[in-house]
């Protein structure tokens, strides 16, 4: 009888560890800086960034959706754009050939494949433009970091079969009850 009570507890212990490791996260405490290009240019700019992917994991192929409102009051135009993380790395880039107006927004999209994520779970990234403005061309990057938060196919693949092996348990529990209670029948 005392086994039976062990094996439910195992059974209970196993499933409130899939519940609670479904939960964890590892969000880093604060932000990285990074170094960013310095604006040469009287060029000024405010952009939105929207990533495609609900669940985004590393390796995927993704879209960011790119909005840039020109607040400069005068035209440049964006010749290429770029997503570049924490450490420097370009993960997402293309030419664009975008002329903007004064005060006006345009959108653009860049496809990418998600990088690991630079710290814990989060991939910290900015945005980064060359720019052409009165027939000079110049590098700007937004003074925003931004991040999102990636799940790593090693992360992903160890939570199934973290999964897989608590179901096994409960099934082996179930059985080996089931067998202690046929024991018990035939002993009475």
């Amino acid at each position: 009888m005392k086994i039976k009570y062990i094996f439910l507890f195992l059974v209970i212990l196993s499933i409130f560890s899939i519940t609670s490791f479904s939960q964890t996260t590892f969000e880093p405490i604060g932000q990285p800086t990074i170094q960013q290009a310095e604006d040469q240019s009287t060029v000024s700019w405010l952009s939105l960034v929207n990533e495609t992917c609900k669940t985004c994991l590393e390796g995927e192929k993704t879209k960011f959706d790119i909005s840039i409102t020109n607040t400069a009051g005068k035209e440049f135009i964006v010749r290429s754009a770029a997503l570049v993380d924490s450490s420097g790395i370009v993960f997402a880039s293309g030419n664009i050939n975008l002329i903007l107006p004064a005060s006006e927004i345009k959108y653009f999209s860049l496809d990418s494949v998600l990088p690991p994520p630079t710290r814990g779970k989060t991939l910290y990234y900015t945005l980064c433009l060359s720019l052409s403005v009165d027939g000079s061309t110049t590098q700007s990057c937004e003074n925003t970091v931004r991040r999102m938060v990636i799940q790593s196919n090693i992360e992903t693949n160890l939570l199934i079969i973290y999964i897989i092996l608590s179901i096994i348990l409960v099934v082996n529990t179930v059985f080996f009850l089931l067998f202690l209670r046929k024991i018990e029948k035939k002993s009475r």
